[in-house]
């Protein structure tokens, strides 16, 4: 039912309107101790007001035009190169997921790659791809970059500093092969070819 509000969003309200009588249904009809849910809600509220602030300062850094910066930082240097601009938005979105988290690419960093490729009258299907191919294959990165990073370290007691430096290898190696191979799909499979990225005359 929360899962379903969340997508459906009457009246865009927010989820709590459905998850917070939903959460105290559970608990009401015994579902769940009181013991338990507060056990719960101990474990994982760093966790939780860690998320959050990150969301926020995702905010903070799209009210203060940062994503816009980027997108005119990618426009100018990219001198209608499209293979340079492809580059340009797989690091941009790979850093971005990294340090904000793979909701900031896909919700403030996408909207800017696509509103830049049509400033440069290109395709944007290609950028957006790779933006949101990102925001997937770019959240192992560090424990920050996905909620489900920090929920499984939380439950495992690694430190951030050892997570991030000292950990398995291939965390970052699949990371880098996936990347690898979405440029060369986006940059160089069948029906995307650079000189077909131009938008066609009147569309």
């Amino acid at each position: 039912m929360v899962l379903a509000w969340a997508v459906i969003r009457p009246r865009d309200w927010p989820e709590a309107v459905a998850a917070v009588p939903a959460a105290a249904l559970v608990i009401g009809t015994g579902a769940i101790s009181v013991h338990d849910a507060g056990a719960a809600a101990m474990r994982l509220g760093p966790v939780i007001g860690f998320l959050a602030a990150v969301l926020v300062l995702a905010q903070l850094c799209d009210d203060e035009g940062l994503f816009r910066v980027c997108g005119a930082w990618m426009a100018r240097t990219a001198a209608g190169r499209p293979r340079r601009l492809l580059a340009q938005v797989f690091a941009l979105a790979a850093v971005t997921t990294a340090v904000l988290s793979l909701d900031a690419t896909v919700v403030l960093l996408t909207p800017v790659v696509f509103a830049t490729a049509a400033r440069l009258e290109a395709r944007a299907k290609p950028h957006l791809y790779a933006c949101t191919h990102l925001s997937n294959s770019g959240s192992p990165l560090l424990p920050v970059s996905n909620l489900t990073n920090l929920l499984a370290f939380s439950a495992s007691g690694l430190a951030f500093g050892r997570s991030s430096w000292h950990g398995p290898r291939t965390r970052h190696s699949s990371c880098s092969c996936s990347a690898s191979g979405s440029w060369r799909a986006t940059a160089t499979g069948p029906g995307w070819d650079p000189r077909a990225w131009a938008r066609p005359p009147g569309s």
